[in-house]
């Protein structure tokens, strides 16, 4: 029974690894021919054109580029794999400065969409083993999600640092996420109805967050009305350990 169990894993894994594959060879083949065609929209936009041409070519441009992000999304979801995840790429850092530097590279989209970024630190280092790419989509969705969906009360959106366990979480004011979906907006492609019509996005940045939190060890806390003023997406780390994983555990007979 346990080498018959060990087998049916040893295929599930298999199979989930080729699925991740061909997402992430079909996401890549996408990327040229769509790049092309963003890229001859920006040409038409460059010249006078008659309105209604330009109308169709801003939105042939507006679908590219969320079809371009989409293949973009698709890639990091299949390298975000607990599994096959390389050792080496663990790095260890310093949550507090990284989330700075980071950060501060949405400064400007916050300014657009009218909300104030801040960053809520300790004076001391926050030591984490960490995949700086990975890491870097991880925050990139939870700021992008709080942009589009979190804008409301007083337009104030953290990085909140905690040293104790270590973790990173982004605060906004917004109208929060009901109950009954704090589970399902981690689920790749869902939106909520209710919020559907704010963004332009496919439903995987959260996805995408939970995924890498996978691949780190870490846990991803959901906090949204009425207990926080918002939605607070908190991701929790184990603290530094150099080449954590986690994968499939099979069984193993006793001697």
């Amino acid at each position: 029974m346990v080498l018959h169990v060990n087998t049916l894993l040893a295929q599930l894994d298999d199979t989930l690894q080729a699925q991740k594959r061909f997402i992430g060879h079909a996401a890549h083949q996408f990327r040229t021919p769509l790049s092309s065609l963003r890229l001859e929209s920006e040409l038409m936009l460059a010249q006078n054109l008659p309105e209604e041409v330009r109308t169709r070519a801003e939105r042939i441009k507006r679908i590219s580029d969320r079809m371009i992000r989409l293949g973009e999304q698709l890639l990091v979801l299949a390298k975000a794999d607990a599994s096959t995840s390389p050792r080496d790429s663990l790095e260890r850092l310093d949550l507090c400065e990284w989330s700075r530097n980071t950060g501060g590279e949405w400064f400007t989209s916050a300014r657009d969409k009218g909300m104030q970024l801040q960053l809520i630190a300790p004076d001391q280092p926050v030591w984490i083993d960490a995949d700086p790419i990975l890491l870097g989509e991880l925050l990139s969705n939870l700021i992008d999600n709080a942009l589009n969906y979190g804008v409301g009360g007083n337009n104030q959106l953290s990085i909140r640092i905690n040293a104790n366990p270590p973790s990173l979480a982004v605060e906004d004011n917004g109208a929060g996420i009901q109950e009954q979906e704090a589970q399902q907006v981690f689920e790749a492609f869902y939106r909520s109805p209710s919020q559907a019509h704010k963004g332009r996005g496919a439903g995987l940045g959260l996805a995408i967050v939970r995924e890498i939190a996978v691949v780190h060890g870490a846990w991803v806390k959901l906090n949204s009305r009425p207990q926080f003023p918002g939605t607070q997406i908190m991701v929790i780390f184990p603290g530094p350990r150099i080449g954590t994983r986690l994968r499939r555990q099979r069984f193993q007979s006793e001697d």
